[in-house]
């Protein structure tokens, strides 16, 4: 069953995702709707404790290649496998991790404090009711 209401929302975001639809051939309720499932799932993963496989990306100005490792030595049990790859003057490196949700949170926190990267994002692969690890 599906529920209808309104929202509200800038011009500028409405523009982005009329052009979204339009390259796409989606509509505008399957965007919100996955936009939607995106934030619920962020939140849930920040406020319940379990067991997680997701990835985390981390990009840096290459000058600053080698900080992280700093962070990623306290939460070194966390991390299951990694890739580092270069793009122009930028280091992007990608880590699979795989334990407790709380532990995952404060390595993202510690690497964003500490290594002050251009971009962080944490991307949940399993749901925590599919998770069996």
């Amino acid at each position: 069953m599906k529920k209808r209401f309104g929202v509200s929302i800038p011009k500028d975001l409405y523009d982005k995702i009329e052009m979204i639809c339009n390259k796409l051939g989606c509509t505008r309720s399957s965007i919100v709707i996955d936009a939607l499932k995106n934030y619920f799932e962020k939140q849930h993963h920040l406020q319940e404790k379990h067991v997680c496989l997701g990835l985390l990306i981390v990009m840096k100005e290459a000058s600053r290649e080698g900080l992280i490792r700093k962070s990623l030595a306290k939460y070194s049990k966390l991390v299951s496998s990694y890739n580092h790859v270069h793009f122009g003057r930028y280091c992007i490196e990608i880590y699979l991790v795989i334990g407790d949700s709380d532990e995952i949170v404060n390595l993202q926190r510690e690497v964003i404090e500490n290594e002050k990267p251009i971009e962080t994002r944490y991307i949940p692969i399993l749901e925590p009711e599919q998770s069996s690890l």
